[in-house]
């Protein structure tokens, strides 16, 4: 892989492979064909916390249409992140991330999120999880 990718609207996102909590493997690509929201985020950032209600409402809403959320956590241990998944009903796809995958992603504030069209080109990155990425879903899924 690249050390960083370009992640300029209407570019591919570059594919990774990944386990999730369960060490069910999975690679981006497999998602191809659904909206896909990556969510870079940690239970250590308010912010992303304060966004966990907005993304299960909209993954709740939308996930029959073709919509997946695939959350990339870092720094926390996989007890911690399932107690917190279960309490917040986060249903989605959840692994953990790595320096190599933050450094691609650029990742350099939490939450990060990278709204992908279902070719798996980069449609925003500075979008937050609430209505305004709702609307853009549903736009992008044709309803």
């Amino acid at each position: 892989m690249p050390d960083r990718a370009d992640l300029s609207t209407g570019n591919i996102a570059p594919d990774f492979s990944f386990k999730d909590l369960d060490g069910k493997s999975y690679k981006l690509s497999d998602f191809r064909g659904k909206i896909v929201l990556l969510d870079f985020w940690g239970l250590w950032c308010a912010p992303c916390i304060a966004e966990v209600p907005n993304l299960a409402a909209a993954y709740q809403r939308l996930k029959e249409k073709g919509f997946e959320v695939i959350s990339l956590d870092k720094g926390d241990t996989v007890e911690n992140l399932r107690k917190f998944i279960a309490k917040k009903q986060m249903i989605w796809t959840h692994t953990q991330t790595d320096e190599v995958l933050l450094q691609l992603y650029r990742v350099d504030r939490y939450p990060t999120y990278y709204l992908l069209h279902k070719e798996g080109k980069v449609i925003s990155d500075t979008m937050r999880a609430g209505d305004e990425m709702y609307k853009k879903v549903e736009e992008m899924l044709g309803n």
